[in-house]
């Protein structure tokens, strides 16, 4: 006998064999979507196709945004990291030192490093069900399970129809949510340089462009290339947490005046 214990039938109950009817055979899958994807009923009743559409590409642009600012000063330890915990390293001027040449001033310094570890699911892995809906791809970068959302998105929109976006946009709209917050911490952690370049003109992600090295390896230096205490780089001496690769940020004529954004910046760099 089947109870009649309203305890015991909270859901209801899925038929021993799947449906033979063609369109019961629909309802019947998406149904088992639902249950997997686990959905916010009072979001479903008000989802607008318009409103949401224009919601996610606006978190995705802001992600990607991060994104890339993050990973201009930063990169990924690929050794020491697995796909839901990274080890990033971050690029930073210490200390800047000034010295004369001829007539000229040269304003230098040399690239240290910082590690810290982070835990990234969000940007490596969907909730139950969105990957049974859209099939992922990855952002081309050395580390390769950060997810491309952008990507995912417009071939959501693409191959499924409004019945199926409605199921899956207002999910993925929540997990944009709480990449953007995996980001968040990343970045400000990223952003805390001990040196703002800014004070003397130069733009921190240019400076980091000249980096030859885009995968860190055992023994070499992320920055230059260079091996650790190889006596083939001549003067060059890398370290883990500093690159021997001297680096001029400014060269200027000792008589000219340069703009600063503050005078104590002025006095610390270019006095005499």
């Amino acid at each position: 006998m089947i109870s009649s214990n309203p305890s015991k039938s909270k859901a209801p109950a899925e038929p021993a064999e799947e449906p033979k009817d063609a369109l019961e055979f629909v309802s019947y899958v998406r149904e088992k979507l639902k249950t997997k994807l686990d959905l916010d009923e009072k979001k479903q009743a008000n989802y607008d196709l318009e409103l949401i559409v224009r919601e996610i590409r606006a978190i995705i642009a802001v992600n990607d945004e991060i994104h890339e600012e993050i990973f201009s000063r930063c990169m990924v330890d690929v050794e020491h990291s697995v796909k839901h915990s990274i080890e990033v390293r971050r690029f930073e001027f210490k200390s800047i030192e000034r010295r004369h040449v001829g007539s000229k001033i040269e304003l230098f310094s040399h690239v240290e490093f910082d590690d810290d570890e982070f835990e990234v699911w969000a940007l490596t892995e969907l909730p139950p069900g969105m990957g049974d809906m859209v099939s992922v791809n990855y952002k081309p970068s050395t580390f390769q399970f950060f997810i491309d959302y952008d990507d995912y998105f417009r071939k959501a929109l693409m191959l499924l129809r409004d019945d199926a976006l409605e199921l899956l946009l207002p999910k993925l709209k929540d997990h944009l949510e709480v990449v953007q917050v995996c980001l968040g911490e990343m970045h400000q952690w990223a952003m805390q340089s001990t040196n703002d370049l800014s004070c003397i003109g130069i733009d921190f992600k240019e400076v980091l462009k000249r980096r030859t090295s885009t995968e860190m390896k055992s023994n070499c230096c992320c920055f230059c290339g260079g091996k650790y205490n190889d006596s083939g780089y001549g003067t060059i001496r890398c370290t883990g947490v500093r690159c021997g690769q001297e680096i001029i940020l400014k060269r200027f004529e000792n008589n000219t005046s340069y703009s600063m954004s503050s005078n104590r910046e002025k006095t610390g760099l270019l006095s005499l």
